[in-house]
């Protein structure tokens, strides 16, 4: 089974590298490679002189030789120039949405045959079992086991026990983590009502009231509460990065495509008059399955700045003061900007932080 795994994956490959030097080849991103169709632009040239009788006439030098494009010229090489670049890139895309949606179906397929899953998954107590999928992490493909939490309704990923790259404070390396449960997305109005039975975001600015928004003007505290109620916890920064970058060493979680599709930024909601968070799960998840890991609201994790940590390991609160940490970026933060890239973010403050750009999601530690 592994080796047909592999063997279709490295024909995925070849068709993308075949598709790649294709384009190369039929379209040329150089001006002077582009002839502009005479009858939109007819260029310069010599007249072809009229030849007597009996004599053979040279053409002059002038029609041999080459004179530099006029502004006009330029200007309609460029356009075209820009017209087939933006082709290139529309093809470029469609390819990789194209094979991401192979992967992905190769991916469900051998899930749901793979004969080294076991056939009844680990049972873990407040939860259902309801599927199973698989992704490709460090050229393995890896089973993941999706869970139902009953009090709240809320579905869960099992992130595997094992060896992750994390980037926290730009130190780049590996981390063992041991199994936990993801929440699919952040805590929604839906949920928060459901356990709290209060609606912290009623009446504020730049929040939209629906069940499937996120619960937004939530405190590190009330978000605290929540868990406790739940028997859930906040993320530690740790195991939050883990979650958000499924198995990827890039900046962001896709390493290939557009970020309009993966995440809610400035660009894609605030710029174009959508100031508030918007709903759940409407853009692509990450390759662990998890939605809005990046963008739509920040999360708060469970560490404050002062926390204690020992051999790069959280252990408690330092009760030294009220500065939590939260993560991801939201709708309100520039594409690429330091926030959006997921960078730890806190508050050296003491009055609790309560916005329209903060939310949260929770963890099952086993």
């Amino acid at each position: 089974m592994l080796k047909k795994v592999l063997f279709a994956l490295f024909l995925i490959s070849y068709l993308w590298l075949f598709v790649q030097e294709i384009k190369r080849q039929a379209y040329p991103l150089y001006p002077y490679s582009i002839s502009p169709p005479p009858s939109k632009l007819p260029l310069a040239t010599a007249q072809k002189p009229k030849a007597g009788k009996g004599k053979a006439v040279s053409p002059p030098a002038s029609a041999t030789s080459f004179s530099r494009p006029s502004e006009r010229e330029w200007k309609y090489l460029l356009q075209e120039n820009e017209k087939m670049s933006e082709e290139i890139r529309r093809i470029k895309w469609n390819v990789q949405h194209q094979l991401g949606n192979l992967k992905e179906v190769l991916l469900q397929t051998v899930a749901s045959t793979a004969d080294h899953v076991p056939s009844s998954p680990p049972k873990i107590t407040g939860f259902l079992w309801i599927k199973k999928s698989a992704v490709l992490l460090e050229n393995k493909v890896r089973i993941l086991h999706w869970y139902l939490h009953q009090k709240t309704g809320m579905e869960f990923v099992l992130i595997p026990q094992g060896s992750y790259w994390i980037n926290s404070g730009g130190r780049g390396r590996y981390v063992y983590t041991r199994p936990y449960l993801v929440s699919k997305t952040e805590v929604t109005q839906q949920t928060w009502t459901k356990v709290m039975g209060s609606r912290p975001w009623g009446g504020k600015a730049n929040v939209k009231i629906g069940a499937f928004y996120p619960a937004t003007y939530v405190s590190w505290q009330e978000a605290q509460r929540f868990c406790q109620k739940t028997g859930l916890l906040l993320p530690t920064e740790r195991q939050w990065e883990i979650a958000a970058r499924g198995g990827t060493k890039t900046p962001q979680y896709w390493s290939e495509g557009r970020a309009e599709d993966y995440a809610w930024f400035a660009q894609n909601c605030r710029l174009e008059g959508h100031s508030y968070p918007r709903p759940v799960a409407l853009k692509r998840p990450n390759a662990f399955g998890l939605y809005d890991m990046i963008g739509n609201v920040w999360e708060w994790c469970r560490e404050r700045y002062e926390d204690i940590y020992s051999n790069d390991e959280f252990i408690g609160h330092s009760g030294g003061g009220y500065s939590p940490l939260f993560k991801g970026g939201s709708w309100w933060s520039p594409l690429y900007s330091p926030d959006f890239r997921g960078f730890r973010y806190f508050l050296k403050r003491l009055q609790p932080l309560q916005d329209s750009a903060v939310g949260f999601r929770v963890v099952k530690e086993l």
